[in-house]
C-alpha cells in the first residue's frame, strides 16, 4: 500500500499508460466520456510545464477493494502527499494485469484555480502514508528500518522478488551476522558468490556495486539500511 510516484510532464505518456487495454476507471474529479477527452481535459488543466504526478497503490496479494473503498483510500493517500482531492483534478483507473489489486491515479500538479501544487513526495513522505493506510485498513505494516544498527537490517519485500537481489540479501545477512566483517575487504572473503566494488552511480555518488559474474547489483536497491 506504499504509493510510488513517478512524475510526468508529458500528458500523453501518463495517458498512454493508465488507460491501456483492459483499465477500468474508478472516477476521480475530471468527468470522462472517452480516454481523448481525458486526456485533453488534464492536458489544459494540467499546463505546459506544471507537469502531472503519477502515483499507484497496491493492496497485499489476496485481497480486492471495492471502487468505493478505493476512491477513499486514494483520496486519503492524496492527503497525505499534500494534495486536497477536492480541489484537484485527478482520475483513477483499476489494472487487472497483476497478481494483486492495484490502481493507477494521474494527478495535475495545478489545482482548479489554476495554483500550482508541490507534491510531498519524499521517501519519508511515502513511508508515512504507507504506515497511516496500513492503519486504517487494518492491515500489516511491513517492516522498516528504523535506521538503528543492526546485523540484519529489513529488506521490504518488493525489493527482493527477483532471484539475485533475494540472494544476495541472505548472503549479506549471514556474512554480517556469523562474521561481522569489518571492512569492505573482509566482507568480500566470506561472501559465498557476490563481491562488491566500489562504483560511481547515476548520481555522482560512490556506491557499491555487487556481482556474482552473471548478475550485477546496486547495494542500496535492497532498501535505505544497505545504502549507498
Amino acid at each position: 500500500m506504499r504509493p510510488h510516484c513517478k512524475r510526468h510532464s508529458d500528458p500523453d505518456v501518463l495517458m498512454n499508460y493508465t488507460m491501456r487495454e483492459g483499465a477500468e476507471l474508478l472516477g476521480g474529479t475530471l468527468p470522462v466520456l472517452v480516454p481523448q477527452l481525458l486526456q485533453e481535459r488534464l492536458k489544459a488543466l494540467a499546463g505546459p510545464k506544471d507537469g502531472l504526478l503519477h502515483v499507484i497503490l497496491s493492496l497485499p496479494k489476496g485481497l480486492q477493494a471495492s471502487k468505493e473503498l478505493w476512491l477513499k483510500i486514494v483520496a486519503r493517500a492524496m492527503k497525505g502527499l499534500g494534495i486536497d482531492s477536492e480541489t484537484t483534478p485527478w482520475f483513477s483507473v483499476r489494472h487487472s494485469d497483476k497478481d494483486c489489486d492495484h490502481v493507477h491515479t494521474g494527478i495535475a500538479l495545478r489545482d482548479f484555480a489554476g495554483r500550482r501544487l508541490e507534491a510531498r513526495t519524499s521517501e519519508a513522505a511515502c513511508t508515512a502514508v504507507h504506515r497511516d493506510l496500513c492503519t486504517h485498513l487494518c492491515l500489516p505494516e511491513p517492516p522498516y528500518d528504523d535506521g538503528r544498527l543492526t546485523l540484519s537490517p529489513q529488506v521490504p519485500a518488493r525489493r527482493i522478488r527477483s532471484e539475485p537481489r533475494n540472494r544476495l540479501k541472505d548472503e549479506l545477512t549471514e556474512a554480517f551476522v556469523k562474521h561481522q566483517p569489518e571492512n569492505m575487504e573482509a566482507l568480500n572473503a566470506v561472501m559465498e558468490t557476490f563481491k562488491a566494488k566500489a562504483v560511481v552511480n547515476g548520481h555522482g555518488v560512490s556506491s557499491w556495486q555487487w556481482s556474482d559474474g552473471t548478475s550485477t547489483l546496486w547495494g542500496g536497491r535492497l532498501g535505505k539500511a544497505w545504502q549507498p
